[in-house]
């Protein structure tokens, strides 16, 4: 179960025991996430026997291959903000957060427009949008993915060099699943989170 805390955050708790009550016996049962809420850990002991667990980095330690940045940025300015971020990474692999399935599409065509490679990622697309979109990313066809939480959870993309979020994260976890998205095997990645003023604790 990839992401399960996400499905149990989002409500899904039944759907889940469901799977999980309707596979047989001998299964090998794998929890597989960048967090491991108690939510989590007692679904693992309920359904799982004797179970191990694999760890890249120890709970509640950052990934040292991440560069952590904020910047304190006016509403108003958050868009030249991010076109400012975006032309300093070049032709880097960008994953951008958004807030609101809506901004992912403005925001995408505005950049696009601009002149970036960008394309959105939402819970909107149809699947056979979304695997365009996902392999124009991973080709490079896109340089630039903007995107929404539950869209990019589970988002396994090679070489995403930065990631964008341009508001504050609801919760720390959620800053870990999005930050995750680089840094991946072995490789550096920069975190760069846009945050008002007023938000800035």
């Amino acid at each position: 179960l990839d992401e399960a805390d996400q499905m149990l955050d989002m409500g899904f708790r039944e759907e889940l025991e469901g799977i999980l009550n309707a596979t047989p016996d001998t299964r090998r049962t794998h929890l597989v996430s960048a967090t491991f809420p108690r939510g989590i850990q007692q679904l693992a002991a309920q359904y799982q026997d004797d179970a191990a667990s694999i760890e890249g980095t120890r709970l509640g330690v950052a990934n040292q291959d991440i560069e952590h940045r904020g910047h304190l940025v006016h509403n108003n300015d958050r868009y030249d903000t991010l076109v400012n971020l975006l032309l300093i990474a070049g032709d880097e692999r960008t994953l951008v957060f958004v807030e609101r399935r809506a901004d992912a599409l403005v925001v995408a065509e505005k950049l696009a427009s601009d002149g970036f490679r960008a394309m959105p990622l939402s819970g909107e697309l149809a699947q056979n949008q979304r695997d365009h979109t996902m392999e124009a990313f991973r080709s490079g066809r896109a340089t630039v993915l903007v995107a929404t939480d539950v869209a990019a959870r589970g988002l396994d993309v090679p070489d995403v060099s930065t990631v964008i979020h341009t508001a504050p994260c609801i919760d720390g976890q959620v800053y870990t699943h999005r930050s995750g998205r680089t840094g991946r095997a072995g490789q550096r990645g920069r975190s760069i989170l846009l945050s008002p003023p007023g938000r800035r604790y």
